[in-house]
């Protein structure tokens, strides 16, 4: 992640069109997809300021935080008060619970082992339990963002079915792209940059002007609507949705 004050990222969080955007998708996707089933315990891993584990916090009795950073930690607690902390990283961390509900906000794509992330996801989850993930989609989308962020790698639907399988016994329910509407926007200035070498280190998330951030932030929102009927088949991001199989009885 790009060196910013944590201050200054955590009030950045609040107000970008694409924080704020995935946001309502993902609120609209747990009402449809999570709120349905009783969570006791949730983990969130990769939490940071613990703006999208605001989230979680209202479909689960208590939230379990996996983060590593003190600074982040501090804002953490202020926003939310069932949680409890683990601080660490993901997968070296011991977590002593089990949980209905494990949540990803793009982090996968930071942690170097990914199998070994995966596996102990599984772990960790509750017979019957999901895990749901948000990644950064499509290899070719690489750009000098991914390295400011200290991404590990994007995904493609194959290559998170392939991580899935080959790591797990876990059941994808659901695997979607989406922001979706910006795609080919975002592909071409991606093309572009790499055409030109451009190797400015700056993140693609920066302060724009007002009124052209709300109408971003309502209209990359607006998938979420659409996301309750449809799968997308390409995006920027990639939402997945998987189960460990419940005890037979």
């Amino acid at each position: 992640m790009e060196k910013r004050p944590y201050e200054d990222y955590r009030q950045l969080e609040e107000i970008h069109w694409w924080y704020v955007g995935r946001q309502k998708i993902l609120s609209q996707l747990f009402q449809q997809e999570i709120v349905p089933r009783h969570n006791e315990r949730a983990l969130d891993i990769g939490c940071g300021t613990g703006f999208c584990t605001r989230i979680v916090a209202t479909v689960a009795d208590a939230v379990w935080c996996v983060e590593m950073a003190d600074e982040m930690i501090e804002m953490l607690k202020h926003k939310i008060t069932n949680v409890h902390i683990i601080q660490g990283l993901w997968p070296d961390v011991t977590v002593d619970q089990t949980f209905s509900l494990v949540t990803l906000f793009d982090s996968l794509e930071h942690i170097e082992d990914e199998r070994a992330a995966l596996k102990k996801i599984e772990s960790v989850l509750e017979p019957g339990g999901v895990v749901v993930m948000t990644v950064p989609a499509f290899p070719f989308l690489w750009s000098e963002h991914d390295v400011i962020s200290g991404h590990k790698r994007r995904y493609t639907k194959g290559s998170m079915e392939a991580a899935i399988g080959g790591a797990t016994g876990l059941v994808i329910l659901r695997l979607t792209y989406f922001n979706t509407l910006f795609f080919i926007p975002i592909v071409l200035v991606r093309l572009i940059k790499n055409a030109l070498k451009v190797r400015k280190s700056r993140s693609d998330i920066f302060v724009l002007p007002t009124m052209l951030n709300s109408a971003l932030a309502w209209l990359f929102g607006s998938e979420g609507t659409l996301l309750r009927w449809v799968n997308f088949p390409f995006g920027a991001s990639l939402l997945c949705i998987a189960q460990k199989p419940p005890i037979s009885k």
